[in-house]
């Protein structure tokens, strides 16, 4: 399957940091720390069980990178600034850039992590109906009526755990496929569903997460784990990513 726009990517280090609250001081002296990329400092507002509370976050002027720092968890965003993703290069360049400002965050915090995440979203490239539909029957076992009359949307999701080693530690990653098909404008930040007007695009969304477990809550992940399951990550997307183009590929030309 050919990548026909990429919407998302996101690198996560969930962690504890709830006392870590947006202020003067650490973010003048984060600004100065990420001031190579010429990101601009800013506030988001996280609602919390005690009300909500104001955290740091950094982004580009023009929104493509954003670095969001919450009290569970620190978020590495890369957006499109178009219609068809051509600023957001490959998953291994976002990897590499994010490794620089986890090094850095963490860093200043000295702060671990107690799980890890990489996520990328995207859709593929426009498919006839009737190769739509072949999708469809391969993913699912149809009622009746759906066999008779074919679904315009379907959201089809799969998770499973893989144990994989990274830094010298062995996790079960959980490994997370979903493919949506629906109707989409395709734009900067995020797609947008259409339901009444505007630019159709009927496609085949997908999002592929794979993530750490969340039933170990010890702070175990350093800067060298988590540079070290990005990396590997990268790989491990590549592989399921393969698979799931293989079944659906195989599936359209029988």
């Amino acid at each position: 399957m050919i990548i026909h726009a990429r919407l998302k990517y996101l690198a996560s280090v969930f962690w504890d940091a709830d006392s870590l609250v947006a202020n003067p001081g650490d973010i003048s002296a984060l600004l100065k720390e990420l001031s190579p990329f010429n990101l601009l400092p800013m506030t988001v507002i996280e609602p919390t069980m005690t009300g909500p509370v104001t955290r740091m976050a950094f982004q580009t002027l023009n929104g493509e990178i954003r670095i969001i720092a919450t009290g569970k968890r620190l978020d590495v965003f890369k957006f499109p600034t178009d219609s068809t993703g051509t600023n957001m290069g490959t998953l291994n360049d976002f990897v590499s850039n994010s490794a620089k400002y986890f090094e850095i965050c963490l860093g200043y915090f000295k702060r671990k992590g107690n799980r890890l995440a990489l996520i990328q979203e995207g859709v593929f490239s426009k498919l006839d109906e009737g190769e739509l539909q072949a999708v469809c029957n391969k993913l699912f076992r149809l009622p009746d009526i759906y066999t008779a009359h074919s679904p315009f949307e379907w959201d089809w999701k799969n998770i499973c755990r893989v144990p994989h080693t990274f830094n010298g530690k062995t996790e079960n990653v959980n490994t997370l496929a979903h493919l949506d098909r629906g109707q989409f404008i395709l734009g900067p930040v995020s797609p947008i569903s259409v339901t009444s007007s505007g630019v159709k695009l009927d496609a085949i969304k997908f999002e592929f997460d794979l993530n750490t477990p969340y039933d170990n809550p010890n702070l175990r992940f350093d800067v060298s784990d988590v540079i070290s399951f990005l990396k590997n990550a990268v790989l491990w997307h590549s592989e399921l990513l393969e698979s799931i183009s293989k079944s659906i590929t195989e599936q359209i030309n029988a």
